[in-house]
């Protein structure tokens, strides 16, 4: 089988690398463009699948009969698990619909993997069965829901596995399990999953239980879906966390906000799947046609890959809490998706990890033991905290949701002597987003200020999940954009990911194989792989590390830079028949600070 879907190259953006940060924003556009291109989110199947989940939801709460959902990811599916969980959660907290509906989020890594990817946490099954377990105790219905873009987390499969068999009994608990990805299922990960061996000794993996869910024939107790839009490639080849990750957030909205409308009642009661997907669509559309956006996006793009070309960083303010935990993971996806530093891009939150996880039923330890790991926060007036790390040549993106709004910390840091001396790069992104769904951007110099402005809160439900989509849509943008320019891609792909599990590990080989592929040279078999291990074990004998499982390989190289811009080299002098050392190429990548161009320049060689 040839590479997946999720992994293939998009053929809009072959030459991104080189074109305008507007034009970036533009091709940007037209790979999204393909979220509601047949068989994708437009399909009529596809919709249908979403139905159903709403359906059951629905149903299963008639006459206010509990009922509780949840989703389950790892990396950017888990994250955005967390967001829509949140944000349903916060939209009927204190209603009297609230004791029977909830909704709750599993991460492979648990809550720290919100901010910063746990190494193989999405290979654990172990971990999968624990989380599981949290959520699986009470007789309320449940839907569970596993998220996997690529068809591919054994953390999503075994439990899509325990969610089939939890419940069962002399008096079953409803249940509704669905899997939601951008692959087809003939290309759903084969690999098998040893904790889903049968009792007879058969091997199954990702494909086997989608399969199962496919062919499952329903009962009271039991039903099941599969939520599956074939968006077409990412616009960057490597992660699905731009396309990918938007279909995902569409659809769980699509899904779950109209059972909640209905529960809640009122003006907003009669909104339907087909309204959230039609609503988004329209708005996206508006975001990526209207006049003067990717001009205003270009700005971002070119200040933020400035920021980073000065060592410094990327800062995210926002005054809305949603759009702060979009920010924030935007940030999270930086790392492993473009081999960046934890601080390049960072998002601070007013109240940190309570105000994030506020609602979500979270202990003050489980909470303490969050601020500990990561300072999510900003306090006013407080110098020793995380705003005291915003320096001169940092990049302070804000993005308000009313007129004229200026975080505290940055009016008290301009109201002293040095504050007002220093050059601190501050721009507005604004949103707009109005009942008919138009979208209107504007990005401004400086904050505050009397001038006309276009955000403003969400008018509705329907627009507000559009402002979230949107939101996403630009952030993504900015720091995709701002790492193509600072060469952190070849082409539309990507060569400086973080192997940081199982997944990541086959998809480096598979980028070093097609690299090499396109400069017309080729490798043998398991020659991708043997460049790999040369470069984590920074070593040109690998003979003792082929006995070792992929876990050990995975422990070193997340601890490690460049893992993969030093195999990609490896292999292309390997494929011209030139020898070199690992140490050689590793000294050349490390003084390169621009990963296209150490690349460009061995392919040339």
């Amino acid at each position: 089988m040839g590479l997946r879907i999720t992994e293939q190259r998009n053929p809009i953006t072959d030459d991104i690398d080189i074109v305008t940060p507007a034009e970036i924003f533009r091709l940007l556009g037209k790979v999204d463009a393909q979220l509601y291109a047949s068989p994708s989110l437009a399909d009529p199947g596809v919709r249908a699948s979403i139905q159903r989940v709403a359906d059951w939801v629905a149903e299963q709460g008639e006459d206010g009969k509990p009922v509780s959902v949840t989703m389950g990811g790892a990396g950017t599916s888990g994250r955005l698990a967390y967001f829509v969980a949140r944000c349903l959660t916060e939209r009927l907290a204190g209603t009297d619909a609230a004791p029977s509906l909830s909704f709750h989020y599993l991460i492979a890594g648990g809550d720290r993997a919100l901010v910063r990817a746990q190494e193989s946490a999405e290979d654990s099954s172990v971990l999968a069965v624990q989380d599981y377990a949290r959520v699986a105790a009470g007789p309320a219905a449940k839907a569970y829901i596993g998220i996997s873009a690529g068809m591919s987390a054994p953390y999503v499969a075994v439990q899509a596995v325990e969610a089939m068999h939890q419940g069962e009994g002399e008096i079953p608990t409803p249940r509704h399990v669905c899997i939601f990805g951008c692959n087809p299922p003939s290309q759903a990960r084969a690999m098998p999953i040893e904790y889903l061996r049968t009792e007879g000794g058969e091997e199954r993996g990702f494909r086997d239980i989608l399969q199962e869910l496919l062919t499952l024939s329903p009962s009271p107790s039991l039903s099941s879906s599969v939520i599956n839009p074939i968006v077409a490639p990412e616009g960057i080849a490597g992660s699905s966390r731009m396309k990918g990750g938007t279909s995902t957030l569409i659809a769980m909205y699509a899904a779950l906000l109209p059972p909640v409308l209905q529960r809640l009642g009122g003006a907003e009661a009669s909104v339907t799947s087909e309204h959230v997907l039609d609503a988004v669509e329209r708005g996206v559309g508006a975001l990526y046609a209207a006049e003067g956006h990717a001009d205003a996006m270009a700005t971002l793009i070119e200040g933020a890959a400035e920021a980073l070309a000065g060592d410094h960083s990327i800062v995210y303010c926002c005054e809305d809490i949603d759009d702060s935990i979009v920010a924030f993971i935007d940030a999270s996806e930086c790392p492993p998706t473009f081999g960046s530093g934890w601080h390049d891009v960072k998002c601070l939150i007013e109240g940190g990890w309570d105000r994030v996880l506020e609602g979500m039923g979270k202990t003050e330890a489980e909470r303490d033991g969050l601020r500990d790991y990561h300072p999510l926060r900003y306090t006013s007036g407080d110098v020793e905290g995380e705003t005291a790390s915003v320096s001169e040549g940092d990049l302070v993106i804000l993005i308000p949701q009313t007129p004229g709004w200026v975080p505290q910390w940055l009016r008290e840091r301009r109201s002293t002597e040095a504050g007002r001396s220093e050059s601190l790069s501050v721009v507005s992104l604004e949103i707009g987003v109005d009942t008919d769904m138009d979208v209107r951007v504007s990005v401004r110099a400086g904050a505050g200020g009397d001038t006309p402005s276009v955000c403003c809160p969400p008018p509705s439900a329907l627009s507000a999940v559009v402002r979230h989509v949107c939101t996403k849509l630009c952030l993504n943008a900015i720091t995709t954009g701002a790492h193509i320019c600072r060469g952190k891609t070849l082409g539309n792909r990507m060569i400086d990911l973080s192997v940081s599990n199982s997944k990541l590990y086959v998809r480096a080989c598979n980028l070093i194989t097609e690299i090499v592929g396109g400069a017309g040279l080729t490798l043998g078999d398991g020659e991708a792989e043997a460049a790999l291990l040369r470069s984590i074990y920074i070593t040109d004998n690998i003979e003792p590390m082929l006995s070792l499982p992929v876990e050990d390989h995975i422990a070193k190289a997340v601890r490690m830079h460049k893992v993969l811009p030093v195999a990609v080299c490896l292999a292309l002098l390997q494929a011209k028949g030139e020898t070199v050392s690992v140490q050689g190429v590793r000294d050349t990548i490390l003084t390169e600070p621009v990963v296209r161009n150490a690349v460009k320049a061995l392919m040339k060689h």
